[in-house]
This record gives structure tokens, C-alpha cells and sequence, in this order.
């Protein structure tokens, strides 16, 4: 579970780094735009990984033992959690504790 979300979050945040250092027409955009546009660069890769390893704890749910049953159930709500945190939480905190871009510029950009 924690993989996931880490994993997720590594993968945004670079993608935020770099666009925020990219070409000139990124560069100019204010934060919020810049957030949209990294989670728009990773939904689809972000998606896709969560897809997969659930399709793996599906299978480990329906074919395991009744031992790994509840460990699978956890593990499934876990990737759903952490998928939706990494990827809509994380950019609106980053939106709503007013991160900037430079914090030794004073501007509203």
C-alpha cells in the first residue's frame, strides 16, 4: 500500500519539477495550471499501474486460501486509497498551503 502511494507521488512530482523548469510556454503558467498539467502527463501511467496491481490482488482474492483473503482485501483498498490520494489530494494541499514556485520571489504567480 505504501508503494503505491509513493510510487504515484514520485512519479507527479518530478513530472511537476520538470514542467515547472520545462519550455518557456510552461514556465509562464501559475502554479495551479502547472499542477493540472503534470496530473494530466501521469493520470494515464498512474491508471494503468494501479489497473494492473489490482489486477493482481483481485486474482490473489478470488483463487488465494481463505488465509490471504483479508490481507488481499486490505492490500485492494489500499491501492484505491492511495491512487486517489497521490493523485487529487496531494495537488490540492500542494494548491491550498500556497506553494510557489521560488519562495525567494514575492510574486502571485
Amino acid at each position: 500500500m505504501k508503494n503505491i502511494v509513493l510510487k504515484n507521488a514520485i512519479i507527479i512530482d518530478p513530472s511537476q519539477k520538470i514542467n515547472g523548469k520545462g519550455s518557456l510556454i510552461i514556465k509562464d503558467k501559475i502554479i495551479s495550471d502547472l499542477i493540472n498539467i503534470s496530473i494530466n502527463q501521469t493520470l494515464s501511467r498512474t491508471v494503468l499501474t494501479s489497473f494492473t496491481t489490482l489486477l493482481a490482488l483481485f486474482s490473489l482474492y478470488i483463487f488465494g486460501g481463505q488465509v490471504i483473503k483479508g490481507f488481499t482485501l486490505a492490500m485492494i483498498i489500499g491501492v484505491f486509497i492511495g491512487t486517489y490520494s497521490s493523485t487529487f489530494i496531494a495537488s490540492q494541499l500542494l494548491h491550498i498551503l500556497g506553494v510557489k514556485r521560488d519562495w525567494s520571489k514575492n510574486n502571485d504567480k
